[in-house]
């Protein structure tokens, strides 16, 4: 949830966005049944190309947490991450926490709720960080992207940006595809830069 701080910092965001390895949740962790993925929409729309993704990079990581005002995690206060009851959730949960350790010198404590809590827990906004996932109704990169709009009833991270929303709106009145993809591909730019999102 990006409203309250720690998450209402970009740098703090971007710092745990880079601080997570993809690669090795999904392919030691996971023993590659998933591919890592540093993308909010996933690969496959026909004529979307999609934006650089979010990529593990410690030291970058450690330079937007001191542009925050944390270098080295000094005075970070601590934070934590809220899951469903999974064992794959779990190890994921405790990897992440052990790369934010050692990548940032942060401590996080994981939280684990039965579904319907774990629900009403993101729904209210009563979380920092929470698992999450999505799967598309069409084949479109909107399916995910909505995901970021004010006030869209399926975005439960409190993130909202004017920008964002109006490429989103320029988006569904192109009429050009190749022209209206250009513009989902910014506005994906824009959410992946902000990191109300951790893509795993």
């Amino acid at each position: 949830c990006v409203t309250k701080p720690p998450l209402d910092n970009v740098w703090v965001r971007r710092a745990l966005n880079a601080a997570v390895d993809r690669d090795a949740i999904a392919n030691d962790l996971l023993k590659k049944s998933r591919s890592p993925w540093g993308n909010l929409a996933p690969s496959g729309y026909p004529g979307y190309v999609k934006p650089p993704g979010v990529k593990f990079d410690p030291a970058y990581a450690r330079e937007c947490l001191a542009k925050a005002g944390y270098p080295g995690g000094k005075g970070f206060p601590k934070i934590s991450i809220l899951f469903n009851t999974s064992e794959d959730h779990r190890r994921i949960a405790e990897a992440i926490q052990a790369m934010w350790k050692g990548t940032l010198g942060i401590d996080v404590e994981l939280s684990n709720q039965e579904w319907g809590s774990y629900l009403q827990a993101t729904s209210a906004l009563q979380y920092q960080v929470a698992r999450r996932s999505w799967i598309g109704d069409y084949l479109d990169p909107t399916t995910f992207l909505q995901l970021g709009l004010t006030g869209d009833g399926n975005n439960r991270t409190g993130w909202s940006d004017p920008h964002y929303d109006a490429l989103l709106r320029r988006a569904s009145k192109e009429l050009d595809p190749v022209a209206r993809m250009r513009t989902l591909a910014s506005a994906e730019s824009l959410i992946l830069a902000d990191g109300p999102f951790i893509p795993i």
